[in-house]
This record gives C-alpha cells, sequence and structure tokens, in this order.
C-alpha cells in the first residue's frame, strides 16, 4: 500500500488517467471495507485535477466506472451466496429429519421392547396363533422355513426331509389350479418389476406395495386352496434326488405351486416353533403397538400398571413410545396438503442451490481477471463468502453421507438420492486475462460479467464440481448462439 511519501512522489512526477484510478480504486477499497485510506481528500482532488490531457480524463472516468460496476456486481454475488447459504440449510433441515426419524424408528425397532400388559399379551398370541395356522404355504416356502440356516442354496436337504412325509401322508400338499398358478405368476412379475425400479430408485417407498402384494397373494389362495386337488403319489417322483442344478418346468411346478394347510404341518410336528412364538412385529393385525407405529422386534409385559395407563380394552397405553415416535414430526410434515412433495422439494432445492452456487463462481473468476489486470486485489470479499458457503456445503453434504458402514442413508423413507455438491473453482486462462484487458479498454455496460462469459475462457476445473458444470454450461451457450447466428446468415 502506497505511503504519503510515495503518493507526494508519484503526483510530483505527474500520473496518467489509469495510474489516478488505480490509486484511488486502492484507496477506496480499504475505505470501503472500514479500514484507514491512504488518500485524503485534497489529495483524491489534487490526483483529479492534475489530468491534463482528454485522454487520460477519460481513461479515469472508464476505470473508476469499472469500480463502480464491480461494486455492484460483487454485492450481486454476495446475494447469491446468501440464497444459496439459505437454501441449502433449508434443505438440510429437512434431510435431517429423515435422518432423525430413521434414528427413532431403530430405536423403537430395536432399542426398545414394545410395553404390554399379561391379558394384551396372551390375546395377541392367540390372534396371532390362530392366524398362522390359517396360512397356506408353498413347498419351496416349507422347505426354506425348515432348512439348516447355514444352508444358503437351494433346500435339497429340506426338501428330501420332506419327501417321506408326504407320501406316507402324514403331511397332504395339494396342486392349485391353473388359474390360480397363473394369477400367482402374475403377481411374482409385478414383484420383480417393483425390484427393478427399486434398484434405480433405491428412495422409493415401496411399503404400501408389499403390504398390498401380501394382501392380494392371500386372498389368492384363500380362494383357490378349497379348489386344489390332492397331489398323486406318481407326481412327487420328480422330486427324488438328485435334483438337477437348473429345476425342470414340471419341478417347479411343484415347488412353487404346491401347497399345505399351517394346520396340517404343524400337527405333524412342523412350524411349531414359528406358530406357538409370538412377534410383535409380524403384521399390523397382531402388532404390540398401535397400527402405524415403528414395532418392536420383543415385548416386555408390565406389572401392576395404572389404570390410567390402560384403555378400555385393558391393552397398555405406552405414551413414551407414541411421543418418541413423532418427536422428528417426518410423518406430519409427509401429510401436509401441499402442491409438491418433500422429495420433490429437495430435489428442486438441490437444483437451485447448485445454479446459484455456479453464477457465484462465474463473477468469481471475472473479478480475479480483473484483479489481475488492474493490480488491485478485488476478491477480499469473494474469499471470505466463498469460506462460508463451503461451511455450509459441508453441513449439507454431511446430510448426504452415510453416518456409517451399518448405518445407510433412509432412502427407504422417501428421502431422495442426490449428488454431494462439490464446488471446486474456475480459474480464467492467460488469453482469457489478454482478452480482458483488451476489453476492458472499452466502456463496460450492466451486464459486463455476464458478457465476459461468452469469450472467456477457463482452466481445467475440478472433476465433478460445480465449476466444471458452469464451464459446460458455458459452453452450451457458446454454441447455441454459433448455431443461431449460422442459421440467420442463411
Amino acid at each position: 500500500m502506497a505511503n504519503k511519501t510515495d503518493i507526494k512522489r508519484l503526483l510530483s512526477k505527474g500520473l496518467t488517467g489509469l495510474e489516478a484510478a488505480k490509486l484511488i480504486l486502492q484507496d477506496s477499497w480499504e475505505v470501503d471495507h472500514h479500514r484507514e485510506g491512504f488518500l485524503s481528500s485534497s489529495d483524491i482532488q489534487r490526483i483529479k485535477t492534475s489530468l491534463r490531457t482528454q485522454q487520460d480524463i477519460e481513461d479515469y472516468n472508464k476505470w473508476i466506472r469499472v469500480y463502480q460496476l464491480l461494486d455492484y456486481t460483487l454485492k450481486d454475488a454476495h446475494i447469491h451466496a446468501l440464497e444459496a447459504e439459505a437454501t441449502l440449510q433449508i434443505a438440510s433441515r429437512e434431510l435431517e429429519r429423515y435422518h432423525l426419524e430413521h434414528r427413532i424408528r431403530a430405536i423403537l425397532g430395536f432399542g426398545l421392547p414394545a410395553i404390554v400388559t399379561e391379558k394384551q399379551y396372551q390375546e395377541l398370541k392367540a390372534k396371532q396363533r390362530a392366524s398362522l395356522l390359517a396360512k397356506k404355504k408353498s413347498l419351496y416356502g416349507l422347505a426354506c422355513s425348515i432348512q439348516d440356516e447355514e444352508e444358503d442354496t437351494f433346500p435339497s436337504q429340506a426338501l428330501q426331509e420332506l419327501l417321506p412325509m408326504m407320501r406316507d401322508g402324514r403331511i397332504r400338499p395339494v396342486l392349485l389350479p391353473e388359474e390360480a398358478i397363473q394369477q400367482l405368476k402374475d403377481l411374482e412379475a409385478e414383484a420383480q418389476a417393483h425390484r427393478d425400479q427399486a434398484k434405480e430408485h433405491p428412495d422409493m417407498q415401496d411399503e404400501n406395495f408389499w403390504r398390498d402384494h401380501s394382501r392380494r397373494e392371500e386372498q389368492i389362495l384363500e380362494e383357490a386352496y378349497p379348489k386344489a386337488r390332492p397331489i398323486l403319489p406318481e407326481e412327487l417322483d420328480v422330486l427324488e434326488p438328485p435334483l438337477p442344478e437348473d429345476p425342470t418346468e414340471e419341478q417347479d411346478r411343484l415347488f412353487y405351486y404346491l401347497y399345505f394347510s399351517s394346520q396340517d404341518l404343524y400337527d405333524a410336528g412342523l412350524l411349531r416353533d414359528w406358530i406357538d412364538e409370538y412377534v410383535p412385529d409380524l403384521d399390523e393385525e397382531t402388532s404390540a403397538r398401535p397400527a402405524g407405529m415403528m414395532q418392536a422386534r420383543s415385548v416386555a409385559i408390565i406389572q401392576d400398571p395404572s389404570s390410567f395407563d390402560l384403555d378400555e380394552r385393558g391393552y397398555y397405553k405406552d405414551a413414551g413410545a407414541e411421543m418418541l415416535s413423532k418427536l422428528s414430526g417426518y410423518e406430519r410434515r409427509q401429510k401436509l396438503n401441499r402442491d409438491f412433495t418433500i422429495p420433490e422439494f429437495l430435489e428442486v432445492t438441490h437444483h437451485k442451490a447448485s445454479e446459484l452456487i455456479k453464477i457465484f463462481l462465474a463473477i468469481q473468476a471475472v473479478t480475479e481477471a480483473v484483479s489481475e489486470i488492474i493490480g488491485v486485489k478485488l476478491t477480499e470479499d469473494l474469499e471470505e463468502w466463498y469460506s462460508k458457503l463451503e461451511t455450509t456445503i459441508d453441513l449439507y453434504n454431511a446430510m448426504l453421507t452415510p453416518r456409517s458402514e451399518l448405518v445407510g442413508l433412509p432412502h427407504y423413507l422417501g428421502m431422495p438420492k442426490l449428488n454431494r455438491l462439490k464446488v471446486g473453482r474456475l480459474k480464467p486462462t492467460a488469453k482469457s486475462i489478454r482478452y480482458y484487458r483488451e476489453r476492458m479498454a472499452i466502456a463496460l455496460g450492466d451486464e459486463w460479467w455476464r458478457e465476459a462469459l461468452n469469450s472467456i475462457e477457463f482452466q481445467e476445473a475440478e472433476s465433478e464440481s460445480l465449476a466444471e458444470e458452469m464451464i459446460h454450461d458455458i459452453e452450451a451457450v457458446r454454441e447455441q448462439a454459433s448455431k443461431e447466428a449460422h442459421d440467420g446468415q442463411e
């Protein structure tokens, strides 16, 4: 920074218009940033009056105009940075709601048992047992249920254990009618299509789909089972070992469409642990907690509960679990009546923040080019705003990062799959700076920095960053403008 002696020496030898403007720009920059300037009012007046030629006066005015335009542009950059920060902060709060709901469900499901009364436990257990005994089980499903837990291939061993029981009548399988078989095949095709879609869209919520799928399957079996025919002994011959690696069509038919009554299986000594043991999260009808709440994997029977804590059935009202289930506000937010969903809002917000940041990066790059030409560092504010923006982006990206190898992102709750934001930097090339030095010799308009983007070139940006995206955006605009100009000539 120039001192009083330097200024006196400069004034004594005379200044060109560009030199005078640069000196005043440096002083103005200090004053505008609430620091002490190095020029007094009389110094500034002497500098202005020292300009003699028309060219010096025009050059001086031109560069002062540059500073004024730059001031407006920096304010614009600040607004974009603040808008991007505010947008990402709002999005971060919504994303945190997904993470909080995920943690709450984990606590309710795995950390806390469902609290029930003895009466409640016995009634739910009896109801669930009756429901399970009424269900139907396919040969394949039965074999998988009784196979060794360490066996992760086709349950051939379990099938060999079941064949003698089927032949001597201890368990009596029936083959479903053709119409029901086709209905189940169609249902499985829907399920496979849904699985494929879920792979492409991990944020797709599918609880309702599988609930409906299970209901439809049970309805088909309930209607078809009374019409099914008993299996003939000779038909079982195709199931005798050794089984081929790829089952035949007839084997597949028996594996998947030969069904048993669970009551029949239970009487034969099969599946008794599964049927007799109460599972609090098996289905909504026999769940320990109210329907719609995250169910627990275990129960605890409360001793001597207060009548205040019981409902009219004598069931325990778990106020603690209910309050915890509502803590995140997730369910309430999903049910708000609006023209868009929360996932849609987050996707739009992500795009909006990205566009705001790219504009900020462009202004930062152009200002850097101007700073190098003038010889005055005009990027001080931009660097400070960039640093604050980076902090906000880091917090936002943390919401898009799995908390650990074991705890993934809660896409199953509907949280959209968004890429983490990588900012990067736009750096003007030497060629662009030469171009801009020539461009600065001409009076600049209000849209000077946007116009500069049509000609200025940037160094290779960080891969997969917003800076790199901005370079591609600029190139696309240039190509479109070139095409329109070419079409106009034709």
